[in-house]
């Protein structure tokens, strides 16, 4: 009830990973409860994205050092085959290529230029899907990876890849908050190439829950939001999981496990529910005519005339 009420789209956080999606990762993990899940959000009417195709460290790909290059490629082009054989068309948008700077055990045994056969397969086997590189260690600070970043995007295109957005990851502490105006910089120096820029994995943890601390990740994720929700490139906001009792870091989950909404997750609600969210009564004129500015989204409008 909470996710259909308070957000409009989903992702999945490692279901659809390679281990995961090939049963490697035990019983809590398997195909038959991915494909119900999205039998239910297709119900709702909630899109989800999918996370992730490509990730070049063998344990992420169910490879290993002792294989040759041929057997690592033909793996990896089968794990991909398998999930959008399945998959095609029922999501929004795939991370292809996850990690591509921070991690490339496997890129740097196969070649660089193999990693565009993948690119290629994803968009043949799934015209209608947008897809995605993602990145981390970007936005937060000190954004150590953001040169190599622009560096591989630009790499990729310039080799005609069906590169359609990129990704930042976003996973922020109380360590490595970056001001909003250099937020806004970063974000600035991506969209220069001309693709939809997209928050993925947003979250942002603190060591305790001491006042100072709380108020801190409140403060900052209101900043954050702000930041990028201004910036025209933008194109979505993913959180990294919101309830405690289900996320990788439950110091920074906008519920905690009772289901209390913490600061930061009512900054965010404020925001996107409140401030961010167009509700108006209006009167039309002698004309019939009623005019209103909204925030960018899809609108139901009811309407009274002579009782």
């Amino acid at each position: 009830q909470v996710v259909r009420e308070r957000f409009n789209r989903v992702v999945f956080e490692n279901d659809l990973k390679t281990p995961p999606w090939f049963g490697r990762w035990g019983k809590n993990y398997n195909r038959e409860q991915v494909l119900a899940a999205l039998d239910w959000l297709d119900g709702q009417g909630i899109p989800a994205r999918r996370h992730t195709l490509f990730w070049a460290e063998h344990k992420h790909m169910l490879t290993d050092a002792g294989m040759t290059v041929r057997e690592i490629k033909n793996n990896v082009e089968a794990r991909f085959r398998d999930r959008l054989a399945v998959l095609a068309g029922r999501l929004v948008e795939w991370d292809v290529h996850n990690h591509p700077v921070m991690f490339t055990e496997i890129t740097e045994r196969i070649g660089w230029e193999a990693t565009l056969d993948f690119w290629r397969l994803a968009r043949e086997m799934d015209p209608r899907t947008r897809l995605a590189i993602n990145e981390g260690s970007i936005l937060p600070f000190p954004h150590r990876l953001k040169e190599k970043y622009k560096e591989r995007i630009a790499w990729l295109l310039a080799q005609g890849a069906p590169v359609e957005a990129i990704g930042f990851m976003s996973h922020f502490s109380t360590a490595t908050v970056t001001p909003p105006e250099r937020i806004l910089e970063i974000l600035d120096e991506f969209a220069g190439f001309g693709l939809p820029l997209v928050v993925t994995e947003f979250d942002m943890d603190i060591n305790d829950r001491h006042p100072e601390e709380v108020q801190l990740q409140a403060d900052f994720t209101r900043d954050f939001l702000i930041a990028v929700f201004s910036h025209p490139a933008v194109d979505s906001f993913l959180s990294w999981g919101f309830w405690a009792g289900q996320h990788w870091k439950p110091e920074a989950a906008f519920y905690d496990r009772e289901w209390n909404l913490r600061p930061h997750g009512r900054a965010y609600m404020d925001l996107v529910f409140d401030e961010w969210w167009t509700n108006e009564v209006l009167t039309a004129d002698e004309q019939g005519r009623a005019e209103v500015d909204g925030f960018k989204g899809e609108y139901e409008v009811t309407a009274a005339a002579n009782g």
